[in-house]
């Protein structure tokens, strides 16, 4: 009887002494909230980036569409058979459209040059007034505030602390010779 006893009381020291391999499957009673606390942390870095990505990738399409737009109404003007500035507002209404802008005829401005350097530009009413062989620039732009249905999840989010603020000024400008 007492080896059957030491048997027991063997196998029952054998069972209180934890192994490693029983500590590492073994959760811990103190460590049950720390994943919940790090996933916390880790959704807002994850969660800002992405809204950053997002709004960042917004302005740029906005942005490519105000220099697709510029080129576009660039080419209406200097075609010989326009007179007034209605067709040079179409075309950049039209490509605005297609990226889904709303377009306000205040966004636009016509200059020209007879270089085409920096600086030597001088504003038109019409791109009737501007000379065959010298330099039609238009130039499409507004604040960003002004672009309806803009998207800017980091900026509405953070109260334009982070992100594209309002007072950001998107711009697209085009320059070609007068034909």
């Amino acid at each position: 009887m007492n080896i059957a006893r030491e048997n027991i009381v063997k196998h029952k020291d054998e069972l209180s002494i934890p192994s490693p391999a029983r500590r590492i499957a073994r959760p811990s009673r103190f460590r049950s909230g720390t994943a919940v606390i790090e996933t916390v942390f880790a959704l807002q870095i994850l969660l800002f980036l992405t809204f950053g990505m997002v709004e960042f990738g917004q302005y740029m399409y906005i942005r490519h569409a105000f220099v697709s737009a510029a080129r576009d109404g660039c080419r209406a003007a200097i075609l010989p058979t326009t007179t007034t500035i209605t067709p040079v507002n179409n075309a950049v209404n039209n490509t605005l459209l297609l990226a889904g802008i709303t377009y306000n005829a205040n966004w636009i401005a016509l200059t020209q040059s007879t270089t085409g350097a920096v600086g030597s530009f001088t504003s038109v009413a019409n791109p009737n007034s501007v000379s065959t062989g010298n330099y039609i620039c238009v130039t499409v732009s507004t604040n960003y505030s002004q672009i309806p249905l803009a998207l800017r999840p980091l900026s509405s989010i953070t109260g334009n602390a982070f992100g594209i603020g309002t007072s950001k000024t998107v711009t697209g400008s085009a320059t070609m010779v007068m034909q």
